[in-house]
């Protein structure tokens, strides 16, 4: 399958969210649940990630 320009986009957003969420465990901002951060860029890097999938449901 060739890749697209959508799955470029993804794969970056993607990428930085696993980054950020690997940053945010190690620097001890999970709360005990271990289900929620408490620091604001995990939730900026959820609106990249929600911005990322807005090409691909249009295609879809």
């Amino acid at each position: 399958m060739a890749s697209t320009i959508y799955d470029e986009i993804f794969e970056t957003n993607y990428n930085y969210i696993i980054s950020v969420i690997q940053k945010n465990e190690m620097f001890g901002y999970l709360q005990s649940d271990g289900k929620e951060l408490v620091t604001p860029i995990y939730e900026e890097a959820f609106d990249v990630f929600d911005f990322a999938l807005e090409p691909l449901e249009d295609v879809n």
